[in-house]
């Protein structure tokens, strides 16, 4: 978008197969400690997903704001994350 913004958006479907069985779980602790334990046996199959806003602030300078996420069965869940970075080029 012009000479200064940098925008771009991703995506895609991932499928895990293969796996092996045997005892293998995900814990996830809550709130006042209560725990969750997920097996993670089986073939699974998940989204994910992201996007990039950028600004350049000179020439090799770029300021971004990012976005990632998954969205899927346990124990990769639905998830979302993001952030920012300044990316050097020289």
């Amino acid at each position: 978008f012009g000479s200064n913004i940098e925008a771009n958006i991703n995506g895609g479907y991932v499928y895990a197969f293969g796996t092996q069985s045997g005892v293998v779980a995900a814990v996830t602790t809550g709130a006042a400690g209560s725990s969750t334990v997920t097996p993670t046996i089986g073939n699974q199959g998940w989204f994910e997903f992201g996007g990039r806003l950028g600004y350049r602030i000179s020439k090799g300078w770029v300021a971004d704001l990012f976005v990632n996420g998954t969205a899927g069965p346990q124990p990769v869940g639905n998830t979302v994350h993001g952030g920012i970075g300044l990316r050097i080029n020289y």
